[in-house]
């Protein structure tokens, strides 16, 4: 039997929830109104989460893989008006692959995405993304930024669809990319699917590597070289941690990534 654990929000939750286990699969489910965050560290057993929000629920789930191999699909379904905002940040040498899907199943319903990879060594990286707005007046955000560094290798394929009906829909997606390196390789493939006039969508993607003025400005400070790149990297990283509101998860994240960087 597959371990699984089951998270239940009935009631108020005001303080962040702390998941650290071993389970390979997991399901969330926010009952109507209830508003929750949950905190989800380091779980390398982990394979499948399945995530529920009713109506008018609110979740904010962070995943964070600091270590090891990651190999783990999300299933996400959102009811009228409920609100999703879904953060990872992974940082690894090893190999990492994300399959996440949000179904906005009904009216009012809004996902906000914002990935973050850290890609060393020789690390293979893939994120397949998938959102499928099913009803009308419904909103997703997706947003991806990628380091890549040494060797490594990371592809990101974003989905948005909008299906025949889903009038007033919002679907935006954005991937931005630093190259660190001769050898590393970042691949962004951003799709949209409309079959909806009445609907709003755009997409884009800019892979590049480190800003040569703002490295020579830092340096011209009298930082290293090593120093100066490193800043400019948790610049592009810092969207992300200023969206986490537990400050000593905040600071385990910016000192792991800082660590890396070295």
């Amino acid at each position: 039997m597959v371990p699984m654990a089951t998270i239940k929000i009935d009631k108020p939750a005001p303080n962040p929830i702390v998941i650290e286990d071993s389970d390979e699969k997991q399901l969330i489910h926010v009952l109507p109104l209830q508003n929750a965050t949950l905190y989800h560290k380091n779980n390398n057993g982990i394979k499948h989460v399945i995530i529920t929000l009713e109506k008018a629920a609110k979740l904010t789930y962070l995943l964070w893989q600091k270590a090891g191999e990651l190999n783990v699909r999300y299933d996400i379904y959102l009811k009228q008006d409920a609100e999703l905002t879904f953060y990872s940040m992974t940082s690894s040498n090893e190999n990492i692959l994300m399959n996440p899907t949000v179904y906005l199943q009904e009216q009012g319903a809004k996902v906000q995405i914002m990935n973050v990879f850290l890609a060393l060594g020789k690390a293979e990286v893939s994120c397949d993304s998938n959102i499928l707005h099913e009803q009308g007046s419904t909103i997703s955000n997706h947003e991806s930024y990628i380091i890549a560094l040494d060797q490594a290798v990371v592809k990101v394929n974003n989905n948005s669809k909008i299906v025949k009906g889903a009038k007033g829909s919002n679907a935006n997606q954005v991937t931005k990319g630093l190259n660190i390196g001769d050898n590393s390789q970042i691949i962004a493939d951003p799709n949209l699917f409309i079959e909806e006039h009445d609907v709003i969508a755009h997409h884009g993607a800019a892979i590049g590597s480190l800003n040569k003025d703002e490295l020579f400005y830092l340096m011209s400070r009298g930082l290293t070289e090593e120093q100066a790149s490193k800043i400019i990297i948790m610049g592009f990283l810092q969207p992300l941690l200023d969206h986490i509101t537990d400050e000593l998860t905040k600071t385990e994240i910016k000192e792991d990534f800082e660590h890396k960087l070295k």
